[in-house]
């Protein structure tokens, strides 16, 4: 891509998608990337637009990181925008394409994620152990995952900062002050579009509470028949939209039609076409997992950056649990 890409370039490329896909789209939407597709949709509900999705599900995304603060968000308050640029920006060398361009590396984004927890250096011992002694089955599973858990993708400079002063610092979204191309995003004009929440019970980047908030935001929506908020029980953040509890819980409701979502749990799959929007990391299985039953899909995945809740949100909540093999998640229909 030639020129900028910066938050406002990322929100009218997933229009533009929307639009390319036509009638009856369904977003989806994992970790940072949240905000955009909250920001897109609120967008087009303000326009009117012909062919606002039909759902929106967003997954353990930072729609309020002042909610259940976690060691991540404090990080990024903890140090002004200049030191994110002079320490963390660095440029595409020669020989590769976008060659000079500045970016947040890809590499820089997966140190981050290796150093937050000691049990990747396990698994890896654990896979050497396993292919030389025990079960190479296991082995190739741990190496399988690892090879989708590295694959990170650069950022350009001017999408990594404008999130990270936008998202986390300033948290123009939740204080109502977000714009794109200076149009102020306003939620609470979204009405068609129904609205699905994910959280994970051992989130440590995006913490329970945080995506949730954007029910509160999404004010105009019916209770009972466009709300819904999901948290799955023994997952962390990544375990949100990969692994056995993903392909089990939570892509199927995801890809249930959104007027069914208030009935018992079940594993229909019928939404005609599914925009995905990835934190940054190629999709391999989890997302193949996601298109196969649907008609048509486009994967968009040019991010990365990557509690309890408020009690006037809750006050509207039934809930009810969802059971499948042995494992629980917490289904709340507002």
């Amino acid at each position: 891509m030639q020129g900028r890409f910066g938050f406002d370039e990322y929100v009218q490329h997933v229009v533009d998608f929307i639009v390319a896909l036509g009638p009856n789209t369904h977003l989806l939407a994992s970790c940072q990337p949240t905000v955009a597709a909250l920001a897109v949709v609120s967008l087009m509900a303000a326009d009117d637009h012909p062919l606002q999705p039909a759902s929106m599900t967003l997954m353990a995304g930072p729609i309020d990181t002042r909610i259940n603060p976690t060691s991540v968000n404090a990080l990024v308050k903890s140090k002004p925008i200049e030191w994110f640029e002079r320490n963390l920006i660095s440029a595409v060398p020669w020989g590769f394409a976008g060659a000079g361009r500045r970016v947040y590396p890809g590499h820089t984004q997966l140190m981050a994620f290796m150093a937050m927890s000691p049990r990747h250096f396990d698994a890896f011992e654990d896979m050497v152990y396993q292919r030389a002694k025990v079960d190479p089955a296991k082995a190739e599973a741990i190496r399988v995952f690892y090879e989708e858990y590295f694959a990170t993708m650069d950022l350009t400079v001017d999408f990594y900062l404008e999130t990270i002063d936008t998202v986390f610092q300033r948290h123009a979204l939740p204080l109502h002050e977000l714009e794109v191309r200076g149009r102020r995003i306003d939620p609470s004009l979204i009405w068609r579009t129904a609205l699905l929440t994910v959280e994970g019970e051992h989130d440590d980047i995006c913490a329970v509470g945080q995506t949730l908030a954007a029910q509160e935001l999404c004010n105009k929506l019916r209770l009972y028949m466009m709300k819904t908020h999901h948290v799955q029980t023994g997952v962390g953040h990544y375990g949100v939209f990969n692994g056995k509890r993903w392909e089990r819980h939570i892509s199927p409701r995801a890809r249930d039609d959104p007027r069914q979502r208030t009935q018992p749990y079940r594993h229909q799959r019928t939404c005609p076409a599914i925009a995905i929007i990835g934190a940054a990391r190629a999709p391999r299985q989890s997302a193949h997992e996601c298109e196969c039953a649907v008609r048509r899909a486009v994967v968009i995945s040019p991010t990365g950056v990557a509690g309890s809740s408020r009690e006037g949100t809750r006050g509207n909540v039934a809930g009810s649990l969802c059971l499948d093999g042995g494992e629980v998640g917490r289904t709340d229909y507002f």
